[in-house]
């Protein structure tokens, strides 16, 4: 582990096991859908609804965004897959890490730590929540860092590289996918489909909303079940 990583973590282990409720805290703001993605799919619902004059631009944004967190999410695994392996903070025992107070068995061994999907995921949905609204996008960031991003690496699920990897990636493929000309592609099919078919289009926007809800988790464990053993 480099320098940089160690260092950090380091710095954080050390307040680890000692405030059962604060380890307690990170622990399910890690761990607890509800506060993690929860909170986001509300966000986005909120927005998609929000009736102003530059509503349909948002939900322009919207739509490419949750296109963007699909993409980034798979981007992550595929490269946490491909790339070589690396050990989880937790597991690495030459950092001799000091578990928190509630953290067992997280059944992350065989899982490389680099990048961090959820931070890919969620700086990615931040990205396009901030273009659609500033207040609620300052927030999105703000929850990315705190409930997302440091809890997994004062856990010890990741290291501070994994974050910044994750963080980067994201917020890249979000951009990139929110901007005029790729909305707009992006858009084609999906407003025509709700300007005609509104009943099924929101039954797979509340679907997609789910996933995000839930990390994505049926696809990473598609995608883990798939992974070479």
């Amino acid at each position: 582990m480099n320098v940089f990583d160690s260092s950090i973590l380091t710095f954080l282990n050390q307040f680890a096991h000692r405030w059962y409720a604060f380890d307690a805290a990170m622990y399910y703001a890690a761990t607890y859908n509800l506060v993690k993605g929860g909170v986001i799919a509300a966000a986005l619902w909120w927005i998609w609804f929000d009736h102003h004059q530059e509503q349909p631009r948002k939900q322009e944004i919207l739509v490419s965004t949750l296109a963007a967190s699909a993409v980034a999410i798979l981007l992550a695994r595929a490269l946490a897959l491909s790339l070589p392996f690396r050990t989880r903070p937790i597991y690495d025992l030459d950092l001799q890490f000091q578990r928190p107070f509630k953290v067992e068995n997280l059944d992350l061994e065989t899982w490389s730590s680099f990048p961090s999907d959820h931070v890919t995921l969620f700086f990615a949905l931040a990205i396009g929540i901030f273009l659609s609204s500033r207040i609620m996008g300052v927030l999105a960031f703000l929850h990315a860092f705190f409930v997302i991003s440091l809890p997994r690496v004062y856990l010890g699920i990741h290291a501070p590289t994994d974050v910044i990897g994750g963080a980067l990636m994201g917020s890249a493929i979000a951009y990139l996918f929110t901007r005029p000309r790729a909305r707009k592609v992006i858009n084609r099919l999906p407003i025509q489909w709700l300007h005609r078919h509104p009943g099924s289009f929101y039954a797979c926007f509340f679907l997609l909303s789910w996933q995000v809800a839930t990390l994505f988790q049926a696809i990473r464990d598609i995608l883990r079940a798939l992974a070479p053993k």
